[in-house]
């Protein structure tokens, strides 16, 4: 019987993994789903599991990426439990076009010596712009 964290994930695979047949799902061991990338359907597959609160496993260049909807903080936790990663860590938010939930993701600043500006406002936000300007002395030219 699969765990409930393996029974959350859909694992999109690489074309060039053997193992898988083209325009099929088919299943490791454990019971999570596996979908070959060349398959019409992966996108759909993937956008279903997201879409349930799930987590998909996807190929990059090097190695795979675990994802799931930024806006879900029960399918966040699930891969905090997958990757056995502590809660104190970040995760990188990685989106189309630049577009971040407000307040989601770190707060990003152009800094020179004496002023910084910030380019995208998030977590820790009035944090950010206290350190920089009360222990930092740096004026904000936002």
């Amino acid at each position: 019987k699969s765990s409930p964290v393996e029974s959350e994930m859909v694992h999109v695979s690489s074309s060039s993994e053997s193992n898988i047949s083209n325009n099929s799902i088919s299943k490791q061991p454990c019971g999570t789903p596996i979908v070959n990338s060349t398959d019409q359907t992966a996108v759909q597959t993937a956008c279903d599991v997201l879409c349930r609160g799930g987590v998909v496993a996807l190929p990059t260049d090097t190695i795979y990426g675990i994802c799931c909807a930024v806006h879900d903080t029960e399918a966040i936790n699930k891969i905090y439990r997958i990757k056995g990663r502590s809660f104190s860590k970040p995760l990188a938010i990685c989106v189309a076009g630049g577009q971040l939930p407000p307040g989601t993701g770190s707060t990003v600043v152009e800094l020179t010596e004496t002023c910084f500006t910030i380019i995208r406002p998030g977590r820790d936000y009035e944090k950010t712009i206290r350190v920089l300007s009360e222990e930092h002395h740096l004026k904000n030219l936002s």
